[in-house]
C-alpha cells in the first residue's frame, strides 16, 4: 500500500517549491484522510491556489504525474477566486 506520510509529504514540497506563497490549501480527503484506505484506493486530493490558469494546472499536472503511484491520483483543484 501507499505510504500516505510520504507521499504527501513529497507532493505538499514539490507544490510548494513551484507555487510557493500561490498556494491557499492542499489535502488529501476520502479513504486515506478516514484512514480507510485499502490497496485499491485512489488518492484524493484537494489543491487550492489564489487564482487558476491554463498553465497553473499544466504545472500541477505535471507534478502528480512524476509521482509514485501517479494513476491513483485524483480530486479537486480550483482558484480561490473560482471557488
Amino acid at each position: 500500500m501507499i505510504n500516505y506520510d510520504l507521499w504527501i509529504k513529497e507532493i505538499m514540497g514539490k507544490i510548494m517549491n513551484c507555487f510557493g506563497s500561490r498556494v491557499h490549501f492542499v489535502g488529501i480527503q476520502g479513504s486515506y484522510r478516514r484512514g480507510e484506505a485499502t490497496e485499491q484506493s485512489d488518492i484524493d486530493l484537494v489543491f487550492i491556489l489564489d487564482s487558476l490558469g491554463m498553465e497553473d494546472l499544466a504545472e500541477y499536472r505535471a507534478i502528480v504525474q512524476s509521482m509514485p503511484h501517479a494513476e491513483k491520483a485524483c480530486g479537486f483543484v480550483s482558484g480561490r477566486a473560482e471557488l
